[in-house]
């Protein structure tokens, strides 16, 4: 187990930590697991009313969770093109596709940033709420 001291953030991996990989497992792993907790509690909280057990029988219940993911993916395509079509019309194609491949490909964090991460002793914090 290795742990990586991220500034006002902690982690814990199984996955060595290198200069090239830290930034995939940190920055793009945490969205990830943010992401999913988001759209959980999106369902849980936003309007899906997810709390509620629909039914006592386990292939109906797996089938209501399949049905809720489905319904909640499509309504947030739905909601995206909408931004997107906005965006678009507002700054025009070839800013937004500019804008896209500079999210895509230009690095969040400068290499300075990791060299610094790398030379630190990690640290593990626990923060009681």
């Amino acid at each position: 187990m290795v742990r990586f001291n991220g500034g006002n953030s902690t982690w814990i991996s199984s996955v060595p930590f290198s200069i090239n990989n830290v930034h995939a497992l940190l920055n793009l792993g945490a969205r990830k697991k943010e992401a999913i907790e988001d759209s959980i509690n999106t369902e849980k909280n936003r309007g899906y009313h997810y709390k509620h057990l629909f039914s006592h029988n386990w292939n109906a219940m797996k089938g209501f969770h399949l049905l809720m993911r489905l319904g909640h993916a499509l309504n947030a395509i739905s909601q995206f093109s909408k931004r997107l079509k906005k965006y678009v019309k507002e700054n025009g194609s070839s800013a937004t596709l500019l804008f896209i491949k500079e999210t895509l490909f230009s690095p969040w964090l400068n290499d300075s940033w990791y060299e610094a991460q790398h030379h630190q002793v990690p640290q593990l914090r626990f923060q009681m709420e």
